[in-house]
């Protein structure tokens, strides 16, 4: 290695100088080699991730999936072959649970699972690392006939799923008739109304850039498309925080195959220049991916 050269001048201090340099640069080769060294040999220690930072939310989907796969194979069974049934249901259970989930086929009874729809699902406790939920599921026979079945799902700490009890079989909700929804005065500003109605015929219709030009800026709404605005029925003030209000919109549309249909929507809508539409039912995003400011 060629040292860089220093000019001593002939004197003492010139000389130290000179040899204190030389050390400080051999020094700074040292110190650089070894760090390089220590890179290849010790690499930077990984990070460690939880299961809980990767999926912190019980019950997630596949939770809910898992159920609703044990309902589609527990209410479809024929009797001339129960053992199909059992090997089904099996692929669900654990070990408390007998062959067949408790279910007792006789020889003639025969039904099939046209449908199954998630109602709901909650986290019940805890035993251990082991989490605890329940899922409802709405199902519907071949036959029609419907109803409603809670399911137990497991999840241990390392992320296996089981159905750990016999499920069961709920009453439908009940229903509340005379039940209705408080709205306040009509909304009659031709403003306000103008843009509505516009908003809602280019929603339905799925007219994408229309529909933006009536979107509060920064915000993007998805139009559903296949339907037209026949008639702008009521507009309903539910909420009013000055330039901000939630209205209640009624629509008469006609499908594509002629189908007429009266629906209600939740439109919020904003003032800024004029009046902007924010989000309708709830559905809204910034351009960014975020969600729109709450109500």
């Amino acid at each position: 290695m060629r040292l860089p050269y220093v000019e001593t001048g002939g004197g003492t201090n010139a000389w130290r100088r000179g040899v204190a340099l030389r050390v400080a640069f051999i020094g700074i080769v040292v110190l650089f080699f070894f760090a390089g060294v220590k890179s290849v040999v010790l690499p930077a220690k990984p990070k460690i991730v939880q299961v809980s930072e990767i999926s912190a939310k019980f019950p997630d989907a596949s939770v809910e999936g898992f159920a609703l796969g044990f309902a589609r194979d527990y209410l479809t069974y024929d009797g001339a072959r129960p053992e199909d049934h059992s090997k089904r249901v099996s692929r669900y259970l654990s070990n408390a649970v007998e062959e067949g989930a408790g279910l007792v086929i006789p020889g003639d009874a025969k039904d099939e699972i046209s449908s199954v729809h998630l109602v709901g699902s909650r986290k019940e406790g805890e035993t251990g690392r082991t989490k605890i939920a329940t899922v409802t599921v709405a199902y519907r026979l071949v036959d029609d006939s419907r109803g409603y079945l809670n399911v137990t799902v497991t999840r241990d700490g390392d992320g296996r799923l089981a159905v750990p009890e016999y499920p069961s079989f709920i009453a439908k909700p009940s229903l509340d008739r005379d039940i209705e929804i408080s709205k306040k005065d009509d909304v009659v500003d031709p403003a306000v109304v103008g843009v509505i109605r516009r908003f809602m015929r280019n929603y339905l219709a799925g007219s994408r850039t229309d529909l933006q030009a009536d979107v509060l800026p920064g915000y993007e709404i998805s139009p559903l498309g296949h339907m037209t605005l026949r008639e702008l029925g009521e507009v309903k003030l539910l909420r009013n925080n000055g330039q901000k209000k939630l209205v209640s919109v009624q629509t008469y549309a006609v499908t594509e195959s002629g189908v007429e249909h009266l629906m209600v929507y939740r439109v919020l809508i904003v003032k800024k220049q004029r009046w902007y539409v924010n989000a309708v039912n709830e559905e809204s995003f910034k351009k960014g991916g975020s969600r729109y400011d709450s109500y």
